[in-house]
């Protein structure tokens, strides 16, 4: 994995150098509503606080999310690696169990409702400060919402390959 990086991927130090401040300044733009809500939460006005508690509650339920469904892959992945033959037999060799029954993929979608989460907690901040304050949270959000949602669908068109013809596997899509 760390071969396909895109720094890993850029031969020169500087386009070394690019790509991490391009995943840098990312990463502050998709932060930034936070870094406002630091900087003025004592000048937010009450009635707002909900809106940060609602936030800060999806910040917290995506990370919990996310980190189950990564557990649960994982742990699947460990029993049929070690499963017999016979076992095996019985079992999907994709996740289809937990949060992977209800969602093809729960770890994405913890991942969005993570950064949505720190995105609205951080609205009450920024409106204090402007319009301008909302323009790179709003485009770090969009980022990781396309990142996420292409992810999906390289995600989709793998398997569909590995698994083309698995009556099992087409249910479970269309579940």
């Amino acid at each position: 994995r760390a071969k396909n990086a895109p720094e890993a991927k850029a031969s020169t130090a500087a386009q070394k150098l690019g790509v991490i401040v391009a995943c840098s300044l990312l990463y502050a733009m998709m932060c930034s509503p936070m870094l406002w809500h630091a900087q003025v939460a004592n000048v937010v006005p009450g009635a707002w606080l909900p809106v940060t508690h609602v936030g800060l509650a999806l910040q917290w339920s995506g990370a919990l999310l996310e980190s189950v469904a990564d557990h649960q892959k994982s742990a699947h992945k460990k029993t049929f690696a070690n499963a017999t033959d016979d076992e095996k037999e019985s079992m999907n060799t994709w996740c289809d169990v937990g949060t992977y029954a209800q969602c093809r993929h729960p770890n994405y979608l913890g991942e969005l409702v993570f950064w949505f989460g720190l995105f609205l907690a951080g609205v009450p901040a920024m409106a204090t400060r402007g319009w301008w304050s909302f323009a790179p949270a709003v485009l770090g959000l969009a980022f990781i919402a396309k990142l996420m949602t292409s992810q999906c669908a390289k995600q989709d068109e793998k398997q569909k390959a590995r698994y083309e013809g698995d009556e099992n596997y087409a249910a479970w899509t269309r579940a």
